[in-house]
């Protein structure tokens, strides 16, 4: 069997590809310390099984969109050696172990940066910031987890949009004095790329990651606002179903889409209008205020849910009322969480000390 993806903290298998005259992808469960990096070719003995069902979640569906229809549970994994070319996948080339080379030594970089986290903070903070910076979210106890979801927070959780736009905008700035403006977009979407494969590229990571790069090529939207943005969507989600029609199914990826489409369409008139009311009733000097303190939490917020609020309903049935107020009090706080997480785990991981001094 070749691993063809894994799962951090340590680099346990999860996902293979069978090697023989039978040969597709299976999804194999085992001992989350297993050292079976992507790349590798492993023994597996165990049984096959069907994905199992699970309330209010179509498990086996979500695994076929990523072509796993079955489920084995390891009795025993055994690590053969790093793969060469498996000549017994037909549609396996040259190419295919170029990238299987690229994706183990990501996968080693994903688990040494997740390792700094645990090191440098403690718990829940270090496993919330895993799924925040690397999108790995599997330490977040169960209890906080349900805070976030009871909430409606839990976007701040996943990579998603905004960690790419934080990034990037990081990169410019840094840069900018340096380059030439030119070579500096081009370094932030290089940037840009590197960080969706550490995150593990899923849907909605990709999905914002090909606007960003559109957005940066295209000069930003400060030329185009309204139209440049949903130029910039529209071309992101036609290019990635195109990649993988299964996306379009994919639950994160609609979500993703429907909120940066409420931000593009939404933002800007509610903040007008909310600018406008406050003028009116309370005078010019509330409005500045409100425009320059409070409207880029409050507006965008409440675009981003408009266009959410009905997908969220039907997938999970339930609704949360206080959804605006939490995000309006966390959104403010989540740039300097995700800035000096980053920072304290960069640092660490040159060295841990440096990286602890900027944990405390």
């Amino acid at each position: 069997i070749l691993v063809t993806q894994a799962r951090i903290p340590t680099g346990p298998a999860q996902t293979f590809t069978l090697v023989g005259p039978e040969y597709g992808r299976v999804l194999v469960r085992t001992s989350r310390f297993t050292e079976a990096w992507v790349g590798s070719q492993v023994e597996v003995l165990g049984w096959l099984e069907a994905p199992p069902q699970i309330e209010n979640f179509n498990y086996a569906d979500y695994l076929n969109r990523q072509g796993v229809y079955s489920v084995l549970g390891a009795e025993s994994l055994t690590v053969l050696g790093s793969a060469s070319c498996p000549t017994a996948i037909p549609q396996y080339d040259l190419i295919d172990c170029a990238g299987l080379v690229v994706q183990s030594l990501i996968g080693r970089a994903r688990a040494t940066y997740l390792g700094v986290l645990k090191r440098i903070y403690p718990e829940p903070q270090a496993s919330l910031l895993a799924g925040m910076l690397l999108g790995d979210e599997t330490g977040i106890p169960r209890w906080l987890a349900e805070a976030y979801r009871t909430t409606g927070t839990t976007h701040m959780i996943a990579i998603s949009g905004f960690n790419i736009t934080l990034l990037a905008t990081l990169v410019l700035r840094l840069s900018g004095p340096i380059l030439p403006q030119r070579w500096a977009k081009w370094l932030a979407v290089a940037v840009v790329a590197v960080y969706t494969l550490l995150a593990g590229a899923d849907g909605s990571v990709v999905r914002a990651s090909v606007m960003a790069t559109l957005v940066l090529l295209a000069g930003g939207l400060a030329r185009g606002g309204y139209r440049n943005g949903l130029y910039a969507l529209s071309t992101a989600a036609i290019l990635i179903t195109l990649a993988n029609p299964s996306w379009l199914w994919d639950v994160g990826f609609q979500l993703s889409v429907a909120a940066t489409l409420g931000l593009i369409v939404y933002a800007d008139p509610f903040g007008t209008a909310a600018a406008n009311w406050l003028r009116g009733w309370w005078g010019a000097g509330a409005a500045q205020v409100f425009s320059r303190n409070l409207a880029e939490f409050t507006t965008v917020t409440l675009a981003a849910q408009l266009t959410t609020l009905p997908l969220i309903a039907f997938y999970f049935s339930e609704i949360s009322i206080i959804s605006l107020l939490a995000n309006v009090l966390l959104l403010p706080l989540q740039p300097m969480f995700l800035g000096l997480g980053g920072l304290g785990m960069l640092a660490g991981a040159v060295w841990l000390p440096l990286g602890q001094g900027l944990a405390v």
